[in-house]
């Protein structure tokens, strides 16, 4: 069992590591459905914009949680000689304390990144693309470049027309956390 509780360890380090390489340094949103389980959230427990993502439930944290059990129980396993119910008892007790660890840190790094150094109204006049098709008279998704930084927000198009994904767009101005978009000519 400490093997198994090793290997559990192991596979949350590794994923931590691949996600946190791909979803940072290749940007691997271009690629679809590939950003949402390698990036810097997990897609279930997405909001209206991307730039921010869940407090408690982020990628860090969930396999934070899972290194922490697995390497926690077996090296009680095989340090303490204490039977594999009670080694995970103690896991979940590290898995809790390094993933909330790693999460918090996760969110803090991600937070910082995107949020400092402009304000959400800044986007009006900045030239964005359809992430999402915005549908007739309802939302979509439009990804601008703020300080080389990519952003994700909830957008309408001003004239309540469909427009498809991949489209160019004009910001043309923001309400709430709401992009209000012209398509680009």
């Amino acid at each position: 069992m400490a093997i198994l509780y090793f290997a559990i360890g192991m596979i949350g380090l590794v994923l931590a590591l691949i996600s946190f390489i791909f979803g940072e340094f290749f940007h691997s949103d271009h690629v679809d459905g590939v950003g949402d389980w390698l990036g810097d959230h997990l897609p279930f427990f997405d909001a209206d914009h991307q730039i921010e993502f869940s407090r408690v439930l982020n990628t860090g944290a969930f396999l934070g949680a899972l290194s922490g059990f697995g390497f926690v129980a077996a090296f009680v396993m095989a340090q303490f000689d204490r039977s594999a119910l009670e080694s995970a008892g103690w896991g979940a007790l590290g898995g809790l304390a390094l993933g909330g660890m790693v999460g918090t840190s996760w969110y803090f790094l991600r937070k910082s990144e995107g949020t400092a150094g402009y304000d959400v109204n800044e986007l009006a006049g900045m030239e964005g693309v359809v992430e999402e098709r915005i549908f007739r008279n309802s939302l979509g998704k439009v990804k601008c470049t703020v300080k080389g930084t990519p952003v994700w927000y909830a957008a309408r198009s001003v004239d309540g027309a469909e427009v498809e994904k991949g489209t160019p767009v004009l910001v043309e101005k923001v309400v709430g956390n709401t992009l209000y978009v012209v398509t680009r000519k």
